[in-house]
């Protein structure tokens, strides 16, 4: 390490290990802005994601993001860590487009599928939704997800699969399922995901019979937007 890196990370370092959360904000930019050797700097960040303010692990997600392919070495390790704030902030770091490195990103975020820590499992699905490559592979495994016994990974995973480009049969049948969800917010998802969706009669009729039975205001009044959407459409 040069002297100049070596200098930076002590300053960083003592930064981070203050009592003020905004002080510990200052050592997440310098990391971010100021070492020369960035995929050290992701190292370090990663560590940050357990810090236990309200602020500074979101920046240093953030941070994480901002420095791109240079963090990918250290994000793809940090999935593998004990400690799930690590694991879910790292997925959250990961939830861009990753060019030829989109299929490594997949398969680590697939591995992450059956985590036993609900917020990761939510990230995972959140994540899908956001890299890019291999549609039909991420499209497989938010089905999966739209079947957690969580619903805030479920309603995420309803979400990201109305924004995969060409949709198949498997992800419009979850889509059709999420409308029968026993959570208001699952079944609200569904209704705002199917916007994407061509129908054919089958489905339709499905959200038509959604509508009649539903009993919240706040799911019904997608769903007739959604049915007047494909009206107007046809």
């Amino acid at each position: 390490m040069s002297d100049a890196c070596a200098t930076v990370l002590a300053r960083a370092r003592e930064l981070l290990a203050a009592d003020a959360e905004a002080t510990r904000l200052r050592g997440v930019h310098v990391l971010r802005d100021d070492l020369p050797d960035r995929a050290l700097a992701a190292r370090e960040l990663t560590a940050v994601l357990e810090d236990p303010g309200t602020y500074v692990p979101h920046a240093a997600r953030a941070a994480l993001s901002d420095l791109g392919a240079d963090a990918l070495p250290a994000l793809l390790d940090g999935l593998r860590s004990r400690e799930s704030l690590v694991r879910t902030g790292c997925v959250w770091a990961l939830a861009r487009e990753h060019g030829g490195a989109a299929s490594n990103v997949l398969r680590a975020l697939g591995a992450l599928v059956p985590d036993e820590i609900v917020m990761v499992r939510e990230a995972v699905a959140g994540a899908l939704g956001r890299i890019d490559g291999a549609p039909g592979a991420r499209e497989a495994l938010l089905v999966q997800l739209t079947e957690d016994d969580d619903p805030r990974v479920r309603t995420q995973a309803v979400q990201s699969l109305g924004v995969l480009p060409a949709l198949g049969d498997a992800g419009r049948e979850a889509l059709a399922c999420a409308l029968e969800d026993g959570r208001p917010a699952v079944r609200h998802a569904a209704a705002e995901a199917l916007r994407v969706v061509t129908p054919g009669e089958r489905l339709r009729a499905r959200v038509v019979r959604a509508l009649e039975e539903e009993p919240s205001e706040h799911v019904a009044a997608p769903l007739r937007a959604l049915l007047e959407r494909w009206h107007a459409a046809s």
